[in-house]
């Protein structure tokens, strides 16, 4: 099982995946994974605030928010 970081760059919308699970424990993300129900709520100190950026063009850098992760079996 592959856990991925969804992400979307604030200036150009552009979406992709990042390969790691961003600052969450395995053990944490998998736990997202095991809920039945469609609304989980973690309360967790594990996620610290991070900053990740993506070159939208030769002139421009934008900033990216965390909107989600993806399982990949």
């Amino acid at each position: 099982m592959t856990l991925l970081g969804i992400y979307r760059c604030k200036q150009c919308h552009a979406v992709f995946n990042i390969a790691t699970f961003g600052s969450l424990s395995r053990s944490t993300a998998e736990k997202l994974f095991e809920k039945t129900k469609t609304v989980n709520v973690f309360i967790s100190g594990e996620m610290p605030i991070e900053i990740v950026t993506h070159r939208c063009d030769p002139v421009t850098v934008g900033d990216c928010e965390r909107i989600g992760w993806r399982k990949i079996e």
